[in-house]
């Protein structure tokens, strides 16, 4: 799981909520590159699934703000970019830190808990040749992985992440 409905991500026409994509569908992604050459593109949504869930299950809630403050509820292994362009996972994030939004500058993370959550969910993820790795895509304005970027993550070279210690 990645994203809790109403969570909105880019699209070329403007942004559209996760639960009403659907594969086939069109969204903004970028391989993933130094935070500095992230290039957007126009991709085509290979998976996109999601369901209600009528059990309370553990998710994270940030709000975070640059020039207007909003949050995201996404699973506790959602992969973030922060401003330095390591990725991270939720369950790592504290506040203070620096999420990147669509042009890498700095969006605030105000707050950051783990609590439980019922409602609806969704995992998107764009075509699997544009990246062996997964893909970057934005959520409510800021970087994230895909699905595919998701479970890759342990994969991916160690100078792409936050490290273990915490080093950002």
């Amino acid at each position: 799981m990645s994203f809790a409905y109403s969570t909105t991500i880019t699209v070329p026409s403007g942004v559209m909520e996760i639960q009403e994509i659907s594969m086939d569908d069109t969204i903004l992604a970028s391989a993933i590159y130094p935070v500095e050459k992230i290039f957007w593109n126009p991709e085509v949504v290979s998976y996109s699934a999601g369901c209600v869930i009528s059990s309370e299950c553990p998710m994270i809630f940030m709000v975070f703000s640059d020039d207007q403050e909003r949050q995201i509820i996404c699973s506790t292994d959602q992969v973030f970019m922060l401003t330095n362009g390591k990725l991270i996972r939720a369950e790592e994030l504290k506040p203070g830190d620096s999420l990147a939004n669509r042009d890498a500058r700095p969006v605030m993370l105000n707050t950051v808990s783990e609590g439980l959550y019922n409602g609806g969910i969704r995992d998107i993820a764009v075509e699997p040749g544009y990246s062996q790795e997964g893909s970057l895509i934005l959520a409510n304005g800021v970087i994230v992985g895909d699905y595919s970027l998701q479970l890759r993550f342990d994969q991916l070279p160690d100078n792409l992440k936050v490290g273990k210690s915490g080093c950002r």
